[in-house]
């Protein structure tokens, strides 16, 4: 392999450690949950259940420790796509909602990296 190659496979420890501490501070979070439903539904069906949906977003974001600091906002509908897939699904659309949450306690999670992919002095 090249040289050129090799540091371009590399990652840069210090960029991303930099790019963390610049966000370390802020407890806010952009979050968004979606949900599928048949694009023919009624309206009366459509709003019960993205209302439905939405409370169990919450509720799911509230178990993780976040709590909502700014109005709920509902977007689409979009074209439904398969998560596994990325294929579009007929006759399906997608509703997605948003909201800015604040997290207390973030959790903290160690990742472990091969050294051989690290820049630093020695390497790179």
């Amino acid at each position: 392999m090249s040289a050129a190659i090799e540091n371009k496979a590399k990652v840069d420890v210090g960029k991303i450690q930099r790019r963390i501490n610049a966000n370390k501070d802020n407890p806010y979070s952009v979050l968004e949950g979606s949900c599928q439903l048949p694009a023919d539904a009624s309206q009366g069906l459509k709003k019960s259940h993205i209302k439905g949906m939405t409370n169990k977003f919450l509720e799911a974001m509230d178990s993780k420790g976040y709590a909502l600091v700014s109005r709920i906002s509902l977007l689409g509908p979009f074209p439904a796509v398969a998560i596994d897939t990325d294929i579009v699904i007929l006759g399906q659309e997608e509703w997605r909602v948003r909201g800015i949450f604040k997290k207390d306690k973030p959790e903290f999670s160690r990742i472990e990296l091969d050294p051989a992919i690290v820049k630093g002095v020695d390497n790179g």
